[in-house]
């Protein structure tokens, strides 16, 4: 399977979600955050709601990355099927914030989930 190329959007974050955390069937934890980023200075603003998983990265975002922040999120496009339907979901790797912090995620984080 080839690799995408870098998906990139820019603009404030409007909301951040409350942290998600468990177990996984294997017995892994897990740990998850959800944000909104908007634009800005569009006509018509667009939104992308983009989720970041693993511990010690969800520790950074919520260390360096607030409500009101402008920030660049660097992002894969992931779309999986479990029991028949298909979920889509903006992965973040990497977050630029106006605080000159930033976040990156790989995909070293296998967190068995079930799709």
């Amino acid at each position: 399977m080839s690799k995408s190329n870098e998906m990139q959007f820019t603009g404030v974050i409007k909301e951040i979600f409350p942290t998600k955390s468990g177990t996984s069937k294997a017995g892994n934890e897990w740990k998850a955050v959800e944000f909104i980023v908007e634009e800005e200075g569009e006509e018509y603003p667009q939104s992308a709601k983009f989720q970041m998983f693993g511990e010690d990265k969800v520790e950074k975002f919520e260390k360096y990355n607030n409500v009101g922040d402008n920030v660049d999120v660097s992002f894969n496009l992931k779309t999986s099927e479990f029991k028949g339907k298909f979920y889509t979901s903006l992965d973040a790797w990497k977050i630029w914030s106006n605080k000159g912090k930033e976040v990156e995620v790989t995909d070293e984080d296998d967190l068995d989930l079930p799709f």
